[in-house]
């Protein structure tokens, strides 16, 4: 009896311990393969969010350059790129693309001068030097009005 149960606790461990080692071993495994895919998958998003920062700023150079062709373009081509990507200028873009108040008054071909009515009404002298507008005077970069200018005589 005793040969007996001892071939059947033998019998048992060999099978038995085999089979959680092996799970054992698969286990780590598949912990192994969970991780590397959650690196994998942390690499991607972090590729992505690269890629899409590097497409913002792609975009953004297009709407400077552009705009830098559009100054050109009306005799005002002092004003490039490099002062078009100052910080503020996207915004004062857009408050020449969205204003409803603003009226180009006059443009001369010959000279480049532009006369705008402001928001509030007041008339600026804008030409390739530049706006008489005090934020033009602050900053020395392009205004909201030399924006606007640009666009109306681009028309």
């Amino acid at each position: 009896m005793l040969k007996f149960l001892l071939t059947v606790f033998c019998v048992s461990f060999i099978i038995i311990f085999p089979f959680s080692v092996i799970k054992s071993s698969l286990d780590k495994k598949k912990e192994e393969r969970e991780r590397i895919e959650r690196k994998i998958l942390a690499g991607k998003k972090e590729y992505q969010a690269k890629r899409i920062a590097q497409q913002e700023i792609e975009v953004q150079n297009a709407i400077y350059y552009n705009w830098a062709k559009d100054f050109e373009a009306v005799g005002w081509g002092r004003w490039g790129f490099k002062e078009h990507s100052q910080p503020g200028q996207i915004d004062r873009a857009k408050r020449a693309i969205y204003t409803r108040t603003m009226k180009l008054l006059k443009y001369d071909q010959d000279t480049h001068e532009a006369q705008v009515c402001g928001e509030s009404g007041i008339v600026y002298k804008v030409n390739s030097d530049g706006c008489s507008c005090p934020d033009f005077c602050v900053r020395n970069l392009p205004c909201k009005h030399m924006y606007f200018a640009v666009l109306e005589i681009d028309k």
